[in-house]
């Protein structure tokens, strides 16, 4: 229940403090604490999963490991391009930009 009372009262820039959590949204919560003796693991999946729900366009969705397929970057890049070793000698050798 501290916890839950910590979510209601912290705001985001897309969902107000202070606000009356779905009824759903609070037994998930219970139940996650049921399953570990009444505690809250809030580093497991299951209260990411729960924070997303409660922040959609906060908190990203985790999905259970290899439940997603792994990506090659090659695939979304259309192919995979290595700096030479001259390429990458250019780039330390230049000076630190200090615009950022």
């Amino acid at each position: 229940e501290a916890l839950m009372d910590i979510v209601v009262a912290l705001p985001s820039s897309t969902v107000p403090a202070g606000r009356q959590l779905d009824i759903v949204l609070q037994q998930r919560l219970r139940w996650i604490a049921a399953q570990h003796g009444g505690v809250v693991p809030i580093y497991g999946r299951l209260f990411a999963q729960w924070m997303h729900h409660a922040y959609p366009r906060e908190c990203p969705y985790p999905h259970a490991a290899a439940a997603t397929p792994q990506v090659n970057p090659a695939r979304i890049a259309g192919s995979l391009r290595l700096a030479s070793t001259e390429e990458m000698k250019v780039v330390v050798g230049r000076p630190e930009r200090k615009d950022h």
